[in-house]
């Protein structure tokens, strides 16, 4: 009878064994698929977290190339503003030769005529002289 009795309490802690070990199994499933679930969740959010990131990565992109855009259109225009300026001042200053070179030319002509005038007087008071001294000299002669 003893041995009988002896089977059976294997038998039972036999059986309280495997149904411990179903019940350990069964949370470790639980568990495992608790942490699978967990997963994807952080691998989802993180997805999101990538796509809103790139997506704002994106826009900033955007946004400086429009800046930079709008920097070059405004560099393009300050030079078109320079350059017409530049034309303006070469204009001015080809201008103010001109204006200079007439004003020379015109007081060239001016001295020229002047010192023409001079030699000419030059010219008649050497005439002169030279007639008194002639009439001097007949005088003389005369004498």
């Amino acid at each position: 009878g003893a041995a009988d009795s002896a089977k059976e309490k294997a038998q039972e802690a036999k059986g309280a064994a495997e149904q411990k070990a179903s019940e350990l199994k069964g949370k470790a499933d639980g568990a495992v698929d608790a942490a699978k679930g967990k997963a994807q969740e952080v691998k989802g959010a993180a997805e999101q977290k990538g796509a809103e990131l790139k997506g704002k990565a994106e826009g900033a992109v955007d946004s400086a190339k429009g800046k930079a855009y709008e920097a070059k259109g405004a560099a393009e225009q300050k030079g078109a503003e320079l350059k017409g300026k530049a034309e303006g001042a070469v204009d001015q200053a080809k201008g103010k030769v001109q204006e200079a070179k007439g004003a020379a030319e015109q007081k060239g002509s001016e001295l020229k005529d002047k010192a023409q005038g001079a030699v000419d007087a030059a010219k008649g008071a050497a005439a002169g002289a030279v007639a008194a001294v002639s009439q001097k000299g007949q005088e003389l002669k005369g004498k």
